[in-house]
This record gives structure tokens, C-alpha cells and sequence, in this order.
């Protein structure tokens, strides 16, 4: 889920938002945080969303692996040291299957000293699944 963070520093003239406007503003945000939970912590919806990672993540990959990991690596717009880093733990993980690239990509990111960085990787492993096993 993503949203727009609704806070801002208020320049000086700016709007000076009522106790009550402020209020609102966090039961909202309150409620909608609930609203996602209950979603992301019901049993069909996480039924669904892991028979599909399940799916996805069992496709076989093409006669020439290494040129999926390099496709899916430019369409995620990894350098070409990111690229060869996943590409390594790949084969290292020896599965030749979509799941095997998004596994890659995890475990790539644990040896990045970069916090920042390691965390985008992991963040952009399922997008890695979804190209993979299209």
C-alpha cells in the first residue's frame, strides 16, 4: 500500500490548521491504518497472495537464465554491479525458476553495507518474481 504522507513543515503565512482540522486529519489516518491491517490480516486475502507468489515464484526460466537475471536487472534499473552481484547468488542458490531470481535479489541485498540501499533491493524482490515469471 502506498500513500502520500500527509504532514508538512508549515512555512511561515501558511495555513494554520484548527485542533479540530489536526483531529481529523490523525482519525483518519488512524482508520485507514486499520483499514489496511484488517485487509493485509484476513486469511482469503493472504490465502490469495501466496498461492500467487507460489505460482509465479515456480516458473521455470528460459534455456538461458543469466539473460533473465541481466532483463530483469535493467527493467529495475540495477547497476551492472547490482546485476552481476544478483546474478552470482543465483546460480549460488541453484534454482533455475522466477522464485530463484527473487531469492537472489534477497540475498544479494544482505551483503550491501548500504542500509538504504540493501532495503530497496529487498523492496524491489517481488517486482523481480512478477518480470521473472512473465
Amino acid at each position: 500500500m502506498r500513500a502520500v504522507h500527509l504532514g508538512e513543515r508549515l512555512s511561515e503565512g501558511a495555513i494554520n490548521w484548527s485542533e479540530e482540522t489536526q483531529a481529523k486529519t490523525l482519525e483518519l489516518i488512524t482508520l485507514k491504518s486499520r483499514d489496511a491491517v484488517q485487509t493485509f490480516l484476513d486469511i482469503d486475502y493472504m490465502t490469495k497472495v501466496i498461492r500467487s507468489m507460489e505460482d509465479q515464484a515456480q516458473a521455470e526460466l528460459s534455456d538461458k537464465p543469466q539473460h533473465v537475471v541481466q532483463w530483469v536487472g535493467k527493467k529495475l534499473s540495477f547497476s551492472d554491479e547490482t546485476i552481476d552481484g544478483v546474478l552470482d547468488h543465483f546460480i549460488r542458490g541453484g534454482q533455475m525458476t522466477a522464485g530463484g531470481i527473487m531469492q537472489a535479489v534477497t540475498s544479494f541485498a544482505q551483503t550491501v553495507p548500504d542500509g538504504d540501499r540493501a532495503a530497496s533491493l529487498e523492496d524491489s524482490a517481488f517486482r523481480a518474481l512478477e518480470l521473472a515469471s512473465a
